[in-house]
């Protein structure tokens, strides 16, 4: 039970950051930390996309079907946040124990031109060598483009 809890609380602080306040959607959710959030009906479909991995072959998103993905935004050259992260991601892994190896831990770069997947290896592989980093690349310039 406690695993389970861990994995809900850790997926619902990840979308937290991505949600909007409920009230502007109309879908009031309860105040119980464990189901706030916005409900997404219907479910947003995702595009298929392929990156390269720090694991030596690239991914689609094909690739990650049937398994809860935790994923992250961030940089090899973050020095407080993304660290952070991916340590709270090894942690709830550990508590998971057994069910944390069912589900797929992503770090997507912002910082292609830097974060090589050499690069990534090293720095998820130093938090888990489960941990995949992805190099974000042209479907996603719009979002690490320079200003």
């Amino acid at each position: 039970m406690r695993k389970i809890l861990t994995l809900l609380s850790l997926l619902a602080l990840l979308l937290a950051g991505c949600a909007q306040p409920a009230a502007q959607h109309n879908h009031a959710v309860e105040d119980d930390p464990m189901t706030a959030g916005t409900v997404l009906d219907p479910p947003t479909v995702l595009a298929d996309f392929t990156m390269a991995s720090s694991a030596g072959a690239p991914l689609s998103l094909a690739d990650l079907k049937g398994r809860p993905t935790l994923v992250f935004f961030g940089f090899t050259n973050c020095p407080d946040v993304c660290p952070t992260t991916m340590a709270e991601f090894k942690r709830a892994k550990d508590e998971l124990g057994a069910d944390g190896e069912r589900v797929n831990y992503l770090l997507i770069s912002v910082d292609p031109e830097r974060d090589t997947p050499e690069a990534l290896a090293r720095y998820v592989g130093a938090f888990d060598p489960a941990f995949v980093g992805l190099q974000g690349g042209r479907p996603y310039e719009v979002f690490t483009g320079k200003i």
